[in-house]
């Protein structure tokens, strides 16, 4: 509808155990911990357009409806859970849809070498799924693009991945970063229109390499990526 708002953040959190972690606990709509690359807005980002393997696999961005739990240790290792509704891409939240992740990460900084890495597992469930990473709201180009057809998805997806920033301070202007990250995607259902209907077995990986230099306020990036899928 032509004017409509819509929220894609509001949640609400409460943080225990300070001593020991602390432990937090999150009820709402929000983004997914499990990866950066599915949090990110175009605003934040180096490059203006999301990776491949996070446009293709996961729809961009993992904003829903859930509950996480997890234990944040900013300075070490963190490890959580997240329940969904479906309303993201894998999922869907019609009939038995929903979807739920894992997610460890681990802190290190010593000297002027530094390390964020994490591990993710995200199971989906898809019951007649419409495919909305190329619906009106996602298309690009001209106005007169022609709407892509109506295939439907049910069945199950699991996505695991591992993401690393590796960084070296060489001295106080300058700087060298390393961002890598690897998804993996194992489809098993069916796919159909309105006249046809196929099963499938798909497994599909995504591979980014991104290399950063910064000098004092400037910094000099490139991306390296590769999707291959095997249906």
């Amino acid at each position: 509808e032509s004017g409509a708002v819509e929220i894609e953040h509001a949640w609400l959190g409460y943080v225990c155990c300070g001593d020991t972690g602390p432990l937090v606990i999150e009820i709402g709509k929000m983004s997914a911990l499990f990866t950066p690359s599915v949090s990110e807005h175009s605003s934040t980002r180096i490059f203006a357009d999301a990776s491949l393997p996070a446009d293709a696999l996961l729809g961009r961005h993992f904003h829903d409806q859930g509950v996480r739990l997890w234990r944040h240790n900013p300075q070490g290792f963190s490890t959580g859970i997240e329940l969904w509704q479906g309303h993201a891409f894998p999922a869907s939240a019609e009939g038995n849809g929903g979807a739920a992740d894992f997610f460890a990460r681990l802190t290190r900084r010593s000297g002027r070498f530094s390390l964020q890495s994490g591990a993710w597992a995200l199971f989906a469930r898809a019951d007649q799924r419409a495919d909305h990473r190329y619906s009106e709201d996602h298309r690009h180009g001209g106005l007169n693009n022609t709407p892509p057809p109506d295939i439907r998805f049910t069945g199950d997806s699991l996505l695991t991945g591992v993401h690393a920033l590796l960084g070296w301070q060489l001295n106080n202007r300058q700087a060298l970063r390393l961002r890598l990250e690897w998804i993996q995607v194992d489809a098993d259902g069916r796919i159909e229109d309105e006249t046809r209907r196929a099963d499938i077995d798909s497994q599909y990986q995504g591979i980014v390499v991104h290399p950063e230099w910064v000098v004092g306020r400037h910094l000099l990036a490139l991306r390296a990526e590769q999707l291959s899928l095997a249906n």
